[in-house]
């Protein structure tokens, strides 16, 4: 239905460029290391945010990985890691969210947000062609009964969707 009377041919490349957009922010969301702690990354991780006594009070030790736990770290059972400034566990991407792979993650968000709105709109400027172009509000519709119905903006809709 492109190019159409609302929307033109345009579409087909930015929406085709959109949704690449969309995989590679899914890819790297993915597949970037979330900030997992280990014996080579520990000591950057103990330097980068202090304990300030408000929210972090008093250094700690992971009982699962069996060092000092820096501050603003968490440990994923999932993972089974530490990983710093950890936000959550996402099962979209299948690995946590964390220091690292934060601006990949909140991409992937806002990037989907955008296209599915994108969409939508494109969507409606379609199927209004559709109704412009066909005149579909002036036409009588037949129904299976054979009954005669104006066509009213439901009766154009359901048509639409049919």
């Amino acid at each position: 239905m492109l190019p159409g009377l609302y929307a033109s041919n345009i579409h087909k490349y930015t929406g085709t460029a959109l949704m690449l957009w969309c995989y590679q922010s899914y890819y790297l969301a993915c597949t970037v290391n979330p900030g997992y702690i280990v014996k080579s990354t520990h000591k950057e991780a103990l330097r980068r945010y202090k304990f300030e006594k408000i929210m972090y009070f008093a250094k700690k030790e992971c009982k699962t990985c069996k060092f000092e736990k820096p501050a603003r770290s968490k440990h994923c059972s999932l993972c089974d890691m530490c990983v710093e400034k950890m936000d959550h566990h996402c099962v979209w991407i299948n690995q946590c969210v964390g220091l690292r792979n934060y601006k990949h993650f909140l991409s992937f968000l806002i990037l989907h947000a955008f296209l599915c709105t994108y969409g939508f709109i494109l969507g409606c400027a379609i199927l209004y062609g559709e109704v412009v172009t066909r005149n579909l509000r002036k036409i009588t519709f037949t129904t299976g009964n054979g009954e005669r119905i104006e066509g009213t903006w439901l009766v154009v809709f359901q048509f639409l969707m049919q």
